[in-house]
């Protein structure tokens, strides 16, 4: 049996009638954060289904006027390019009873399903949808990066292949953001109502400081603080939070696979990130030009394996051509490339 539990900025628990009130299309932007936030845990998603599975049990029953059905299914099988119902087969009763139960059940569920989908990276905006009013998205495909406010002045620098989804209008107790990728974020201070990102399982809580995060799938996620400070969490399966680390200015810590290693780092280098400077330390080839290629969309490859762990230390100016980037790295690496058809061959 499933447990309600308490989400962030809620008061009421995320449970069955929440779950209904979801897929109904009827929650507060602030809802629709904590549900999507508890759809990725598998708890989550075995309550979806089972709230799925008693309204398909509830429209077991369900009876339609005979024209409102004949419309339905013209339209559906317009839809999806079947031949419409006319033969006897396809109007005996119990296909008919099978349709409706289907469809009673799924077109209450498409709802909440567009809203769910709504919170996810693929959508598309839609003037009409009245998700698209609430929730806020930015998308930096590769080689681009943009700068931008949210409603309480907080700015954000959001990274190539990076994303960004947020409430229009901040209501609750907090400010809650969705991240995948990397962000710089100058928070606008305010104690009554906590900044927090979500970042898969991790969580990062600010009251007004400015630091980076980055969080690509596969790869460490960092937390680097330039002012202020920061407390990162890693959610637990019943939504308690476990503490990873409480940060400075000069400080950071990196989670990945279980493992959390904390450090130092230099604010400076940090901060000028935003401004297009990539600063890298006794990193290895390999990595640098990984984020290079995203940066500035273009596939990187090293053809000489003796080069791909050499460590380099150097800042780079993602604002220049690539040309120009490559030239001052290869004299800095002794190495030479060739940058042809839209794709950089290292060797």
């Amino acid at each position: 049996m499933s447990r309600p539990f308490k989400s962030l900025g809620m008061d009421q628990p995320v449970d069955k009638p929440l779950i209904r009130k979801f897929i109904a299309g009827a929650c507060s932007d602030i809802e629709l954060l904590a549900v999507n936030h508890y759809l990725e845990l598998p708890e989550g998603q075995a309550l979806f289904n089972e709230v799925l599975k008693a309204q398909w049990e509830e429209a077991e029953d369900f009876h339609l006027d005979d024209q409102v059905l004949d419309k339905w299914k013209k339209q559906l099988y317009d839809q999806i390019g079947m031949p419409h119902a006319d033969d006897a087969e396809l109007r005996e009763p119990k296909r008919i009873n099978f349709f409706m139960r289907y469809a009673a059940v799924w077109i209450i569920a498409i709802l909440g399903i567009a809203t769910y989908a709504a919170l996810n990276w693929n959508r598309e905006p839609d003037s009409q949808n009245k998700i698209a009013e609430v929730i806020e998205e930015k998308v930096n495909p590769y080689g681009r990066r943009s700068s931008f406010l949210l409603s309480d002045s907080t700015r954000v620098y959001l990274g190539a292949g990076s994303k960004l989804s947020y409430a229009r209008r901040f209501s609750g107790n907090q400010r809650m953001v969705r991240l995948s990728g990397e962000a710089y974020f100058e928070v606008t201070k305010n104690p009554a109502k906590p900044f927090v990102i979500y970042t898969g399982a991790i969580r990062t809580m600010v009251l007004g400081t400015s630091f980076k995060i980055n969080a690509f799938e596969g790869k460490p996620l960092t937390v680097s603080v330039t002012t202020g400070k920061v407390r990162v969490d890693q959610m637990l399966a019943n939504q308690q939070p476990k503490e990873l680390g409480l940060l400075t200015p000069g400080h950071m810590l990196s989670y990945h696979k279980g493992k959390l290693t904390a450090g130092t780092m230099s604010v400076t280098d940090t901060e000028k990130w935003k401004n297009g400077l990539l600063v890298f330390n006794a990193t290895p080839l390999h990595e640098l030009v990984s984020e290079i290629g995203r940066w500035y969309n273009v596939p990187v490859t090293i053809k000489r394996k003796s080069l791909s762990n050499i460590p380099l230390s150097v800042t780079l100016d993602a604002n220049v051509s690539i040309n120009k980037l490559l030239d001052g790295l290869s004299m800095v690496g002794n190495f030479r490339y060739k940058l042809k058809n839209g794709q950089v061959v290292i060797y």
